[in-house]
């Protein structure tokens, strides 16, 4: 049955001129490429804009390995303790 009806309504979509039909394409291939490639590196660019940099590692004399990032996050402000909000 189910077979039936996909049959059917392959038919009725194919039969029918407005999807008969082959519609130009609105832009160019080359502009939707060129589109897409700065789509693209756009994506990379933010990529690689949130990835952490960090300094060399340095091991210290007791063995503790300290790695440094190159940019500080910014510090979150510190609450007030004599807010009203706080438990």
């Amino acid at each position: 049955m189910k077979l039936i009806v996909l049959f059917l309504i392959t038919v009725i979509i194919t039969a029918h001129p407005k999807y008969v039909e082959a519609q130009p394409p609105s832009e160019s291939a080359e502009e939707l490429a060129h589109e897409g490639i700065k789509n693209l590196m756009r994506a990379l660019r933010l990529m690689i804009d949130h990835i952490p940099q960090y300094e060399l590692p340095v091991v210290q004399e007791n063995g503790d390995i300290i790695i440094k990032r190159k940019i500080p996050n910014e510090e979150k402000p510190k609450k007030n303790r004599n807010s009203e909000n706080d438990i």
